[in-house]
C-alpha cells in the first residue's frame, strides 16, 4: 500500500508540473552599439535590474546585452523559446535601446517588429507579452498589422513605452529609461491596485502611465501604450510578498 501510494503521490506530481504554467523571459538591452555615437547609458542596467526581478519571481531569464543582444542573437534566442513554451506557459520579451518606426534597433542591425511577431505568434505559449522601452515603439500596432491581428482574444500584447510619434527617454535622476523604471517599481508591488497581492497586466500598464507621464509631461513628453486584446489586461504578470 504504501509504495502504491507513493506512486500515485509521484504521478500526480508529473501531472500537476506538466500543467503548471512557466513564464520565459528574455531581456535584451544595448548600452554600447556597433556605431559607437549610438551609445546610451542606462539601457544594459535596465535589462539586468529587471532580469533580478524575474529571477525573484521564478522566471526562466535569459540575458542579452551590447553586442550579444545582435539581431541574430534575439531572434535565435526568441526562437528557442517559442519552440520551448508550451500551450500553459508564458513568453516576455523585453528590451531596451534605440527605435525607430517599425523597428527597434539591436547591437548591430534594425529588427522590424513585424519580424518580431512573425518569431512569437509561432510559439503555442498561452500568452506573449512584450516591453519595449525605445522611441516610436508606439508604431508595433501599424508595422506589424500584416503578421498579426489585433483583434480581441489573441494572445499577443506589447506594453511600449512611447506613442509611434514620440520619442522614449532616459535620464541620470532615474538612472533607468523611464518605462524600465516603472515596470521594475510596478512588479514589485506599486501597480497593486486592489491589493490582492498580483499585479495584472492592466494595473501594471495604468501604473506605468501614470509614473512616465509625470517624469515626461506635456504633448511633447512620452506616452506609454498598451497594444493587444482588452481581455489580457487580466493575465497575472507577478505575485509578490
Amino acid at each position: 500500500m504504501k509504495r502504491l501510494f507513493l506512486s500515485m503521490t509521484l504521478l500526480l506530481t508529473i501531472a500537476l508540473g506538466i500543467s503548471a504554467q512557466k513564464t520565459y523571459a528574455v531581456l535584451a538591452a544595448v548600452s554600447s552599439y556597433a556605431n559607437s555615437e549610438m551609445n546610451l547609458n542606462y539601457t544594459t542596467k535596465d535589462a539586468k535590474d529587471l532580469s533580478k526581478v524575474f529571477r525573484k519571481l521564478g522566471y526562466d531569464v535569459t540575458l542579452l546585452t551590447s553586442r550579444y543582444a545582435n539581431a541574430q542573437n534575439i531572434a535565435n534566442k526568441l526562437k528557442a523559446v517559442a519552440q520551448k513554451a508550451g500551450p500553459s506557459d508564458r513568453i516576455l520579451f523585453f528590451f531596451s535601446g534605440h527605435g525607430g518606426p517599425g523597428l527597434f534597433c539591436t547591437y548591430d542591425a534594425n529588427f522590424p517588429y513585424a519580424e518580431l511577431v512573425k518569431i512569437l505568434t509561432s510559439s503555442s505559449a498561452r500568452d506573449i507579452i512584450c516591453f519595449m522601452d525605445c522611441c516610436h515603439s508606439g508604431s508595433v500596432q501599424d508595422a506589424a498589422s500584416d503578421r498579426y491581428g489585433w483583434s480581441e482574444g489573441t494572445r499577443l500584447c506589447f506594453l511600449m513605452s512611447s506613442r509611434a510619434s514620440e520619442y522614449s527617454m532616459e535620464h541620470g535622476w532615474v538612472g533607468h529609461g523611464f518605462l524600465a523604471k516603472a515596470l521594475i517599481k510596478a512588479l514589485r508591488g506599486k501597480a497593486d491596485a486592489n491589493r490582492d497581492r498580483k499585479i495584472t497586466l492592466g494595473e501594471a500598464y495604468k501604473y506605468i502611465y501614470k509614473d512616465v507621464t509625470r517624469r515626461a509631461p506635456g504633448a511633447n513628453g512620452q506616452h506609454p501604450t498598451l497594444v493587444g486584446s482588452q481581455s489580457m489586461s487580466n493575465c497575472v504578470l507577478a505575485n509578490w510578498n
